[in-house]
């Protein structure tokens, strides 16, 4: 049974459904009136003494409601998002065993998975602080409900964390995932991280600090409500209300991190990769960039003016920076690599290695480095698409790297970025962009690196060790709502 009689807006109405809407219908007069909403975006379904409710989101205000709350998209100012509740009256003629019917059609649709949810464990890691500081506001007002009405915490109550600072946020999320595993509930915990790049950044990196000798899976969700969302951007989140959706939707799809290690060279000759020792550190698992060179010092001078200038501080740091343009010496050893050709606008066979040196001189081929980065999104920040091809999905990595750049090109190039990503076509003369499975950046100079906004000081002959985390059988990988 796909449809029932209701009351709804004081009026007799028969609501229906198939594979792609809800539709609820009834006589206004002489007119036949039609009120649809996608299946995609219904949510929620209840039903308790004759009184049905329906739970869905609303996107470009596509639906009529008094009930709408309307929430800026991350992607496009042009699009708002809220929350509406449908509620009719089941009347009496229909028989209960197809109001039964028509209830468990209707959750097989909207949410497949819907008689385990119940039985999922979420864990909400929320940093108050971050971005305008509304994380719980939009935790009481959109989040909680939405997870609620879905079907969450109704055999285990949603715990919800705040984080904390100087990185003990980290610490926190390395217990959680501990004790997880020590109760053998990895694949019934779902954890889901309120907050920015920054926050994210901390708990998969906690998570990823467990000792495990087998692999071990954690679901993850990502509510972005930091001033910096690249994560949440590449993963085409447009807004807090479309996040909740895809997490309750329960569409979880692996995603691949980048592993750094830092260590150094005692060689800075022609075999400095036979040379190379690293620190004895647990590896750093990043998800939107490394940066070197013209990037990593506008992240490194920017941070002394936080508080006093806020974002515009880029700008004004970038424009410092073009004036006394610095160039970079270092070597490259890209594995696995594809470079990106401009004239077929697509990337070219993959190669065992590629070397490449960055040195002053007169040598085309060896021009020193301007800018560095490589990346798992496609954006840094709206509008900013600087490796167009990059996601968090595939499993390698994307380098770009002008060398030997003038400040006239660079600002050329930057700003065709900020045009769907034009740069690696229209200033292919200069932008040389790749997609690999691993590298080793040579450094020789002391210098800073960015790794996910935070700034590390690399030594003289320093080496940067570069690899596609969450693709071996062992070890901790995630699987992300997509």
């Amino acid at each position: 049974m796909n449809s029932i009689l209701v009351k709804y807006k004081g009026h007799e109405s028969r609501v229906s459904y198939n594979s792609y809407q809800l539709k609820i219908e009834y006589e206004d007069g002489a007119n036949t009136i039609q009120e649809i909403i996608d299946i995609e975006y219904v949510y929620g379904l209840h039903h308790h003494n004759n009184c049905l409710r329906f739970y869905a989101v609303t996107r470009n205000n596509v639906m009529n409601t008094d009930e709408l709350n309307k929430v800026i998209s991350l992607s496009d100012n042009s699009i708002t998002w809220g929350l509406c509740t449908i509620t009719c009256e089941v009347l009496p003629e229909n028989p209960s065993e197809a109001i039964q019917e028509f209830m468990d059609g209707v959750h097989l649709l909207i949410l497949p998975g819907y008689k385990s949810m119940s039985d999922t464990k979420i864990t909400v890691i929320c940093n108050p602080t971050a971005g305008s500081r509304n994380a719980l506001m939009n935790w009481n007002t959109i989040v909680q409900p939405m997870l609620t009405n879905a079907g969450y915490g109704l055999s285990h109550p949603i715990d919800l964390i705040k984080t904390e600072k100087d990185g003990r946020t980290r610490g926190i999320a390395e217990r959680l995932g501990k004790t997880a595993k020590e109760l053998g509930t990895t694949e019934n915990s779902l954890i889901i991280c309120m907050g920015g790049d920054g926050t994210i950044h901390e708990v998969i990196n906690g998570l990823s600090d467990m000792d495990v000798n087998e692999s071990t899976v954690f679901r993850f969700g990502v509510v972005p409500v930091g001033s910096g969302n690249a994560f949440a951007l590449g993963l085409g989140i447009e807004s807090i209300e479309h996040a909740t959706l895809k997490i309750i939707k329960g569409n979880f799809k692996p995603f691949h991190t980048m592993d750094v290690s830092i260590g150094k060279t005692s060689n800075s000759g022609e075999d400095w990769v036979d040379h190379i020792e690293f620190e004895d550190k647990k590896k750093i698992r990043l998800l939107v960039v490394l940066s070197w060179g013209f990037h990593a010092q506008i992240v490194s001078k920017s941070r002394y003016l936080r508080y006093l200038m806020g974002n515009s501080r880029f700008s004004l740091v970038a424009s410092f920076l073009l004036i006394f343009l610095q160039q970079y010496e270092g070597d490259l050893l890209l594995k696995g690599a594809k470079r990106y050709q401009a004239e077929s606008k697509n990337f070219g066979a993959a190669q065992e290695s590629i070397l490449i040196k960055g040195v002053h001189g007169n040598s085309e081929e060896s021009r020193p480095f301007t800018y560095f980065v490589v990346s798992k999104q496609h954006s840094f920040e709206k509008g900013f698409m600087i490796t167009p091809f990059a996601s968090s999905l595939h499993e390698d990595m994307d380098i770009l790297m002008m060398r030997g750049a003038s400040a006239g090109s660079m600002i050329k190039a930057l700003q065709e970025a900020s045009k769907s990503g034009v740069h690696v076509n229209d200033s292919a003369e200069l932008v040389e962009y790749y997609k690999v499975k691993a590298a080793l950046l040579h450094i020789k100079e002391l210098t800073d690196l960015c790794l996910d906004g935070e700034i590390h000081t690399v030594p003289k002959d320093g080496v940067i060790e570069l690899s596609v985390g969450g693709t071996g059988s062992d070890g901790v990988h995630f699987l992300v709502s997509v």
